[in-house]
């Protein structure tokens, strides 16, 4: 799931929410309120909000942070090749010290 629509969910279960919490400031407010609607609206709230917190901890967070990561490590630019680099080496790959196109005993060219 792409991240916009882990938003809309959550905008979703929100909304649940308040429509809910509405109607129980509503019950509330009235002189003999129902109080099995209000139980259940205070039931619903509640229960909402933990699968919109467990949502959000569980999904929306971690994509998030792969996002943001992501951005740090893989950056969509270039490394920039340096010749300077090769011709202070000697012409020697840097990471194995070793001459390029040489190979290490027991590896065989493909």
């Amino acid at each position: 799931m792409m991240i916009l629509i882990r938003v809309v969910i959550v905008a979703v279960l929100g909304w649940f929410g308040f429509v809910l919490f509405h109607e129980a400031r509503l019950q509330q407010a009235m002189e003999n309120p129902d109080q099995t609607r209000m139980m259940l609206a205070f039931i619903g709230v509640i229960l909402i909000g933990l699968t919109a917190g467990t949502f959000i901890a569980m999904s929306l967070v971690p994509a998030i942070g792969e996002w943001v990561g992501g951005m740090f490590v893989n950056p969509n630019e270039q490394i920039e090749h340096d010749p300077h680099t090769e011709q202070a080496h000697g012409g020697k790959d840097r990471v194995t010290g070793l001459p390029r196109g040489a190979r290490r005993a027991g590896q065989v060219a493909v």
